[in-house]
């Protein structure tokens, strides 16, 4: 896929060969302009104004600020509240829309040095998803695949928003014992209520970790599932 001007083409398309074409009801008459024209002195103007429309603050109505558009409103019977700038921003929001709603599933794995270090190293679950945006877990599940040894000190392992406080923690102490688990952690507010703590923060990625590095395992591996959603901060 192509994207020309905030629109998905299929690769092969030529858009300067689309025309756009409107009819006057009265009298019949059709009008017609070029795609590539009809953008061409739009292109900054709707980008300027994106921010803008996304943050709901209304449709654009002064066309005499979007190049082509007045006179092509004009000639073909095409508003300012209809305007093709618009009608890009309205698809625009409509995706981004269906984005948000959607909920991701996505599975870590961790080997037994992973494991072992994971104090040290906290392992990333979900990488930052980008500048106004943060990661919401809805749920997330811990399975440790027993090997050959157990942890001689195993930890609780908890999951986290980069430089917050925990948000789930594992109850269930799955790295103990000798058999192969699985355990749903559950959330967890990771210290007391203060000013200073925090959940999420705005693009940073999620990550497993641990109050120490656990000691002991051998052959011993990990996968963690995560469902999560990208919500703008």
């Amino acid at each position: 896929m192509k994207l020309i001007s905030g629109l998905q083409v299929a690769s092969g398309f030529d858009p300067s060969k689309w025309v756009i074409e409107a009819q006057d009801p009265t009298t019949n008459s059709t009008r017609k302009i070029l795609f590539n024209d009809a953008i061409a002195t739009e292109v900054a103007a709707r980008l300027a104004k994106e921010l803008t429309i996304i943050g709901n603050t209304g449709l654009d109505t002064t066309p005499a600020t979007l190049g082509n558009l007045p006179s092509l409103a004009a000639m073909d019977y095409i508003s300012a509240a209809t305007s093709i700038l618009n009608a890009c921003e309205l698809l625009d929001i409509a995706l981004k829309a269906t984005n948000d709603a959607a909920v991701i599933y996505t599975s870590v794995y961790l080997t037994n040095a992973e494991i072992a270090a994971i104090y040290t190293t906290p392992k990333t679950l979900i990488n930052a998803p980008g500048t106004g945006y943060y990661i919401y877990p809805i749920a997330i599940n811990v399975k440790h695949i027993f090997g050959s040894a157990a942890w001689v000190t195993p930890q609780v392992i908890t999951a986290r928003i980069h430089g917050a406080s925990s948000l789930f923690q594992d109850t269930f102490d799955v790295l103990t014992g000798t058999i192969t688990r699985m355990c749903k952690m559950v959330p967890t507010t990771g210290s007391a209520y203060t000013a200073a703590n925090t959940q999420y923060i705005e693009n940073q990625p999620l990550e497993l970790t641990s109050a120490a590095n656990p000691t002991g395992g051998t052959g011993c591996t990990a996968r963690v599932d995560i469902i999560y959603k990208i919500l703008q901060w």
